[in-house]
């Protein structure tokens, strides 16, 4: 692991540098009740730039960090901070990498609970890129669009324990040839929608570091990949998180304790990729599913962002994220997994339709429901209890029965 963390250093040091583009300006949207507001944190070295939204009394804030000296790093991180019918919430979404599978049952999910039928072979730590450029936000009646391409992406993709044990040590430098966020982000009448959607381009570039395993090429021409998203939840008050199921392809709904929902997510079943014979229409996946899931060294990266943008968060939002980000609230971590089973190292588009949307909804039949509550004293302490909880639907309020 040392050895690991040090050559990721070295890499991003020696990685060949050229000054990404950047924006150097802020713009204030008109009004109180809409405020549109993006530029740079810190100096030009190593900075973050943002982009802040304040709407219907919710305030949104995209993060991602940038260099003119050092090469780019990857990183895409958002929040939404809402407070419904009394009840405030914090949710934060960060990109922590991308995993290679292969899928000997066809069921265009990765099997990721049971180590002995695990098919995830290789995840992907981002490192950064030879050059990024930034969209300017644009601000439109009821939408804002902004966009980020990452061009050259360097990063280590490592063997994880699906293969056999004497190629657990390999670790490939690879190099994609571009990776380019889109984002649109509408709020109206306390309603904000996001949406999301990427283009995944090849691998130009690999060479084995360390291991045994020499033919990642092959490999490449027959694996699926998965985008992986941490998600944290930051209350005053315990919440719920009511989901169809845990660990498969599924949407999810957070509910606070005052029968409010203020978060749901769904995702758009369908992607793109170009061959030389045309353009294809593949399915796609996408669920919410436990830590434990995850390789180690991808949940070690969201503990290690966290101090980092802490600070950050509580300038650019008010000062009750403070109270949100401190050990005095209930909170839960957990991943999306964003899945393309058909891959072979050709260029993905995925159309923008991961939505994210706080609005209060409806209730309808039996679903589980995770309960996350804080402690009496108030030390951070996450629970879960599984109970049967009544389905939503858009609009209306919420009721319960155990």
């Amino acid at each position: 692991m040392r050895r690991l963390k040090l050559m990721l250093v070295l890499f991003f040091i020696l990685f060949v540098f050229q000054v990404p583009q950047f924006l150097h300006e802020v713009e204030i949207a008109r009004g109180e009740e809409n405020r549109l507001e993006y530029g740079f944190i810190g100096d030009n070295d190593v900075c973050t730039w943002y982009l802040k939204v304040f709407r219907s009394g919710m305030s949104f804030v995209f993060l991602t960090h940038s260099s003119t000296v050092f090469p780019t790093p990857i990183n895409i991180l958002y929040c939404f901070d809402v407070s419904i019918n009394g009840t405030e919430a914090l949710l934060i979404n960060e990109l922590i990498g991308i995993e290679f599978f292969r899928d000997p049952n066809n069921d265009s999910v990765p099997s990721v609970v049971d180590s002995t039928t695990k098919e995830i072979d290789f995840f992907l730590l981002f490192n950064a890129s030879r050059k990024s450029i930034i969209s300017k936000p644009e601000m439109h009646e009821e939408k804002i669009v902004w966009n980020i391409t990452y061009l050259n992406i360097q990063g280590h993709a490592i063997n994880t324990l699906s293969l056999s044990p004497e190629d657990q040590d390999t670790v490939f430098e690879v190099i994609f040839d571009r990776i380019i966020f889109t984002f649109e982000l509408r709020v109206k009448d306390r309603v904000a929608r996001l949406k999301m959607g990427l283009i995944l381009g090849k691998i130009i570039y690999f060479r084995r570091l360390w291991g045994n395993i020499t033919l990642l090429d092959e490999y490449l021409d027959e694996c699926g990949v998965s985008y992986l998203f941490s998600t944290k939840v930051y209350s005053k008050e315990g919440y719920g998180i009511l989901l169809d199921s845990l660990n498969k392809p599924t949407n999810i709904t957070i509910l606070l304790r005052n029968e409010t929902t203020v978060f749901q997510t769904l995702f758009n079943t369908t992607y793109f990729i170009e061959k030389s014979s045309g353009t294809l229409i593949y399915n796609c996946t996408a669920g919410i599913y436990s830590l434990e899931t995850v390789d180690p060294q991808l949940v070690e990266s969201i503990e290690y962002f966290d101090p980092s943008i802490g600070d950050e968060l509580n300038d650019l939002l008010d000062s009750k994220v403070a109270e949100k980000l401190s050990i005095k609230v209930a909170d839960a971590s957990f991943v999306y997994r964003l899945v393309f089973p058909k891959w072979g190292n050709k260029t993905i588009y995925y159309d923008p339709e991961y939505i994210a949307y706080f609005t209060p909804i409806k209730a309808s039949k039996f679903l589980n429901l995770i309960l996350v509550s804080s402690t009496i004293t108030g030390a951070a302490l996450i629970t879960y209890d599984i109970v049967r909880y009544k389905r939503f639907k858009k609009h209306g309020t919420v009721s319960a029965s155990k």
